[in-house]
């Protein structure tokens, strides 16, 4: 099961009550207008260039029920499931993924629990799931956050991505909590390093506990880039930002 966020913005106004703020205007919800995909660099959106109609009947209620559609204001400055993300704001999801699973170090967070303001305005309550952990914390509190710390992460990968990021030195592009069933088997990269010198499989799908060192940087770029356009909005205002979770 997994976890999102549900994410509003306010200013104080000249006579110092809170405001909402409506996500920024954007040509296509999935690359931002850019024509790009978002994690995929130098491939065309995938949106952009794909006529709605061809698309299965899951995807279009998918995509209508979760985003605004393209050209108009989005309900929300930031939606993605990122769990570093949540992990930063809310001391959600912080190393941990479903059912436990280890996923990076835990990070230094900036709230945790505060709770929803009172004064909260009407439609900043509307965007919010009302589940779990409801908190806040200012646009500045975000902007002076180090998002540029390492960050140890960990996954489980394929005994091929695993030969691959040992020979070339790289992270791997994709991985999971966990594998089970079949003939599926989640082996240490020492007994990993046994099999890729030869050692008998047994007729098992071989899979890796893998760790590696990341920054920040690689992989929060859209929530900042969405923070940097919320800053250039509000400008010298003072900006807060509200979010609870669903899971």
């Amino acid at each position: 099961m997994g976890t999102d966020i549900h994410f509003a913005a306010e200013v104080k106004n000249d006579e110092g009550n809170w405001e909402f703020i409506p996500g920024p205007i954007i040509e296509c919800w999935a690359c931002d207008g850019t024509g790009v995909a978002r994690h995929q660099p130098g491939k065309p959106c995938w949106s952009c260039n794909s006529d709605p109609a061809e698309r299965d009947e899951f995807d279009r209620d998918y995509l209508e029920a979760r985003y605004v559609q393209p050209g108009k204001v989005r309900d929300t400055w930031y939606s993605d499931r990122n769990y570093a993300v949540f992990a930063i704001l809310g001391n959600v999801r912080n190393g941990r993924g479903f059912a436990g699973v280890y996923t990076h170090d835990p990070l230094p967070w900036i709230s945790d629990s505060r709770g929803i303001p009172e004064n909260a305005t009407p439609e900043t309550l509307a965007v919010l799931s009302d589940e779990h952990s409801g908190t806040w914390c200012t646009l500045a509190e975000v902007l002076a956050y180090d998002w540029h710390r390492p960050i140890h992460r960990g996954g489980v990968i394929s005994l091929a991505q695993y030969a691959e990021c040992k020979r070339t030195g790289q992270r791997p592009d994709s991985w999971s909590g966990g594998i089970s069933g079949g003939n599926n088997v989640t082996v240490s990269p020492e007994q990993a390093d046994r099999f890729l010198a030869g050692s008998n499989t047994g007729g098992m799908t071989v899979h890796v506990n893998y760790e590696w060192d990341d920054t920040l940087d690689d992989f929060t770029s859209v929530f900042r880039d969405r923070m940097k356009m919320l800053a250039m909005e509000v400008g010298e205002r003072e900006c807060r930002l509200i979010f609870d979770f669903d899971s």
